[in-house]
Parts: structure tokens; C-alpha cells; sequence
């Protein structure tokens, strides 16, 4: 999942999107991606930009590493759940004020979890 993070940054560049700046604290939410929000590979993991109202970017580290705009992570198993929740918040029409995903991920674990700026 490193490697399609590489390839997102790489394309980006090549054809001038540029990746918007992300507050250190406070609502992510309101950024839109500039192109993607994020890719979902079965079996392999997923990644996605740090703007959905919950996820894998904590508040203390979005404030020490501010730069941080993607989750990437390499998991057999996951990627269709993770997919599953952030549409289920992005067609509520009410973000996320009504679903508490973290029921549902309780027994889910990403053993390995890497950020990207």
C-alpha cells in the first residue's frame, strides 16, 4: 500500500494537483480531496486521506505531524469494511453524527499502520 501511496504522490505532482493543507486540530471534514479519497485493495490493505470524521490518525498526532494527510494500511483484511464505513458516513447526509463506527471496529486491528504526508 506504500507502493499505490507512491504512485498517488507521484501522479499528483505530474499533473499539478496539489494536496490541500490540513489543519493540525479541529474539523478535517470539510477538506475535500483534491482527487481521491482513498483506495481499497482486497487482501492488500487500503489508504485514505485523513478527512472522513473518524480513523487512524489520532488528534496528537495530526498536532505533532501536521503534514500528515494519509492512513496506509497494509492489512489482509479491512479494506472492505474501512470502505463500507466511509460511504455509509459520506451518503448519511449528516456526517457521521449518527453512526459511532468504533462498535464495529472493536475487534478490528491493523498491525501494520504507516501515515503519509
Amino acid at each position: 500500500m506504500e507502493t499505490v501511496h507512491a504512485w498517488i504522490k507521484e501522479t499528483y505532482q505530474t499533473q499539478g494537483i496539489a494536496e490541500p493543507d490540513m489543519p493540525p486540530d479541529g474539523d478535517r471534514s470539510r477538506i475535500a480531496g483534491p482527487a481521491l479519497e482513498g483506495v481499497f485493495v482486497l487482501g492488500k490493505g487500503f489508504l485514505n486521506l485523513d478527512n472522513a470524521p473518524y480513523g487512524f490518525v489520532t488528534p496528537e498526532l495530526r498536532k505533532d505531524h501536521p503534514e500528515v494527510r494519509w492512513a496506509i494500511a497494509t492489512a489482509e483484511r479491512g479494506s472492505l469494511l474501512s470502505f463500507f464505513l466511509l460511504l455509509t458516513v459520506a451518503t448519511s447526509n449528516v456526517e457521521g453524527s449518527w453512526l459511532n463506527p468504533l462498535p464495529y471496529l472493536e475487534a478490528f486491528r491493523v498491525l501494520d499502520l504507516k501515515y503519509g504526508g
